[in-house]
């Protein structure tokens, strides 16, 4: 496998979010707050959880699911957050988003089958 790009999770937020106004985001801030995120079949859910477990947070999950169409739109009709890398073009292109930086935030890398 070859390495293709190195990103980090951070949190989308719907405009309006009290999030919204902190400059760089806490995993104990996004813990107090519903959020949304691809199942457990997806390598993202495992780093979220990994985050939130060393430090002892126990995050409300509303809900998972396998599209990420389907989480862009959870976020501005219900007000929840989602925790996916900054590279998503899904969400990068949706201007109700908001788009913030986490401290000590999850790696999270694209690798490619082709060599």
């Amino acid at each position: 496998m070859r390495l293709v790009a190195e990103d980090v999770i951070v949190a989308f937020l719907p405009l309006g979010h009290p999030l919204t106004s902190k400059a760089i985001l806490t995993w104990e801030d996004l813990a107090e707050y519903p959020l949304v995120s691809l199942s457990d079949k997806y390598q993202t859910y495992f780093k979220v959880m990994e985050q939130f477990r060393t430090r002892g947070l126990n995050p409300h999950f509303a809900y998972t699911s396998s599209s990420w169409q389907y989480l862009t739109d959870a976020i501005q009709r219900n007000f929840v957050i989602t925790l996916m890398p900054s590279l998503v073009p899904t969400f990068s292109s949706t201007d109700n988003i908001i788009i913030k930086r986490i401290k000590n935030p999850a790696s999270f890398n694209f690798f490619s089958q082709i060599k």
